[in-house]
């Protein structure tokens, strides 16, 4: 942390000073502008304790940079809870907000955000830094509306020890559903009694992802004209397939609805992926991170280290790789009080070194399209090189953009309940197209 915190201060050595902004200010105190009567920017920030730090760290730079703004940081723990009953009562709003990219749909939709576009035409900011299909994420019918800081893909992070004990050398992911299948069927271990011990892929841990299998087959959320289609043919299949391999073909399924029901908690010492139980989990860097957080002497995980992960890409129908990914926005509410100090402090945080160097802090995938040769030296995180080269040739896909997600998620979680308990699938994705309608 502390080389981080050094870094950081000969950045602001090399940036220019943005009081200079080009824009006529809405937000000028009067008077001689001094660090005493600095415009305050308030910035709130989806609460995490691992990378909180760090944003402090950007907003310190930016203060230190320039005597026009001041940028106060506010942790919320409930973001759009927050921001959602502020607005409806015409309470404090922030004059920055971190949104997810999937909330850009309902929040400009109501009117709570501005298009970042004239900013960013002024200031002449390349969209071309961010790597491929990121900025296509931060676009609403056309317009930009945020600028990212933090990048979170999803890939299938395997034990490939456990891979290798059971297929041998040569062990790997398919990367098509057809040889995903066979796969499945090949990982199932069980000792001389048919006792499970061991199974490739449970699609129920983290359930947070269950909405994701009809897009891995091929299929999409809504067709062009905004209109859900998760009761389509690809989304059928894919959870038909996993109502096959999960219940269908299971040949003793009470041992099996045992087995899996005995899985320790997530991000636990008895994770099930920790402790060897099951050898892929669908994840992001934070895997590798909860196991070096264990074996600094938080718990003890035998099953596992570090040397045996290996990313691949979820199995797609087509055998190509699709990367699912979660954008963390800098927006501007539309009822800020203080619009030009929110856009400097994004101008700011734009730029590639103070992008790197949070990427650094947090220990994460950076949003940029080529960063510093050194940069992934400082990367302690052994997954994020792997994560790179799957990045280069994956197509970007992100969750529904929707005002009702929630529902959705919800409702998709009925779905994989069916699909794993022998439901009515086609009735539970009727459910969750409802639910994206409203």
């Amino acid at each position: 942390m502390q080389k981080f915190r050094k870094l950081f201060l000969s950045i602001i050595i090399t940036i220019t000073l943005l009081n200079s902004c080009s824009f006529p200010s809405e937000d000028v105190v009067d008077g001689p502008q001094t660090p005493e009567n600095r415009t305050k920017v308030e910035f709130w920030t989806i609460v995490d304790p691992l990378v909180n730090t760090e944003y402090q760290d950007v907003v310190n730079a930016f203060n230190t940079s320039q005597i026009q703004y001041e940028v106060v940081l506010v942790t919320v723990e409930d973001i759009e809870t927050a921001f959602q009953t502020a607005i409806a009562s015409g309470g404090n709003v922030p004059d920055v907000i971190e949104i997810w990219n999937q909330n850009i749909a309902p929040y400009t939709e109501g009117g709570a955000l501005i298009s970042l576009d004239k900013y960013i035409e002024k200031q002449n900011i390349s969209l071309n830094q961010y790597r491929s299909g990121v900025v296509d994420l931060t676009r609403y019918k056309g317009k930009i509306m945020g600028l990212p800081n933090n990048f979170t893909p999803l890939f299938f992070i395997c034990n490939q020890r456990l891979l290798i004990e059971t297929y041998g050398i040569d062990a790997k992911v398919p990367s098509d559903w057809k040889g995903f299948d066979k796969w499945l069927s090949d990982m199932q271990k069980v000792d001389t009694n048919g006792k499970i011990i061991s199974i490739g892929w449970w699609p129920n841990y983290t359930d947070w992802y269950s909405y994701l299998y009809g897009v891995y087959n091929g299929g999409s959320f809504y067709n062009e004209e905004g209109s859900p289609i998760v009761t389509s043919e690809e989304w059928v299949d894919a959870y038909k397939f996993l109502n096959r391999k999960f219940y269908l073909e299971q040949s003793n399924i009470q041992e099996f609805q045992n087995f899996v029901s005995g899985f320790g908690g997530f991000a636990e010492p008895t994770d099930p992926f920790y402790t060897g139980q099951v050898a892929c989990t669908v994840g992001a860097e934070y895997v590798y991170m909860g196991l070096d957080w264990f074996s600094a002497g938080e718990g003890e995980v035998e099953a596992l280290a570090a040397e045996d992960l290996k990313t691949y890409a979820f199995p797609t129908s087509d055998g190509k790789p699709i990367i699912f990914v979660q954008l963390n926005l800098l927006s501007i509410p539309s009822s800020s009080d203080a619009k030009d100090g929110g856009w400097a402090f994004i101008e700011f945080w734009q730029s590639p070194e103070i992008l790197e160097q949070f990427s650094i802090g947090r220990q994460g995938v950076s949003v940029l399209a080529e960063t510093a040769p050194g940069w992934i030296k400082e990367i302690n995180n052994p997954l994020i090189p792997q994560f790179i080269e799957l990045l280069d040739i994956g197509t970007l896909v992100s969750i529904p953009y929707t005002p009702s997600w929630y529902r959705i998620h919800d409702a998709f979680d009925s779905v994989m309940d069916s699909a794993l308990n022998n439901g009515d699938i086609e009735a539970a994705l009727h459910e969750a197209a409802v639910a994206a309608k409203e």
